[in-house]
């Protein structure tokens, strides 16, 4: 599928948007591409965008004075956007870095405001997003308090199979809650024991 048929068959996916819907949308909607390293938010900014990714790796970041805290990541074919920020217009705790070259389809606040004052379908769209990161926030909170390191990281490798080859290990080490050097005897120990893969 093309870009524009992506974006159509995730909406579609979520709620029952009709073909008029998605054309309205798919038109004022912005193509832009960020370099690796560049950042679709900064801390401390305020998030006035979100964005449909058709390629690249983004972290999600919290940064504290012993360094970067990696709170998720997102990928292909999902909407990316600073979220506590962008639904309150406040600064943002959490920086979006892309980890390599991504080009994405973004649209702003005020047309996110427009949108869900125009439809029942909108409105669906966006309490089902907004569902959903509940769900995954709570689901990660749970992963970190009953699952092994291993777990984690077998979970994560399902969910972003091609992460190691665009994410920094001291990242991913982060993400699942471990040390870099935790995260070499995982894989090590993975590599020389196929029945754990």
């Amino acid at each position: 599928m093309n870009d524009l048929q992506n974006i159509a068959a995730f909406l579609k996916g979520i709620t029952t948007f009709s073909d008029e819907e998605i054309n309205d949308f798919m038109v004022i909607g912005k193509k832009i591409e960020l370099a690796k390293g560049a950042f679709f938010i900064s801390e401390g900014q305020i998030c006035k965008s979100f964005a449909f990714i058709h390629s690249g790796t983004f972290s999600f970041i919290i940064s504290t004075d012993d360094g970067e805290h990696v709170k998720d990541f997102s990928g292909n074919n999902k909407f990316i956007t600073s979220y506590s920020s962008f639904i309150t217009q406040t600064t943002s705790q959490i920086f979006i870095r892309a980890e390599e070259k991504a080009i994405l389809t973004q649209w702003s606040y005020d047309t996110y405001q427009q949108l869900i004052h125009s439809s029942e379908n909108w409105k669906q769209f966006a309490l089902k997003i907004a569902n959903y990161l509940y769900l995954r926030k709570e689901k990660r909170e749970i992963s970190l308090l009953t699952e092994t390191a291993g777990q984690r990281y077998l979970n994560m490798l399902k969910e972003f199979p091609h992460i190691i080859q665009h994410v920094p290990q001291y990242l991913i080490a982060s993400y699942l809650g471990i040390k870099p050097q935790s995260l070499s005897r995982i894989r090590n120990k993975m590599a020389n024991s196929p029945k754990l893969t």
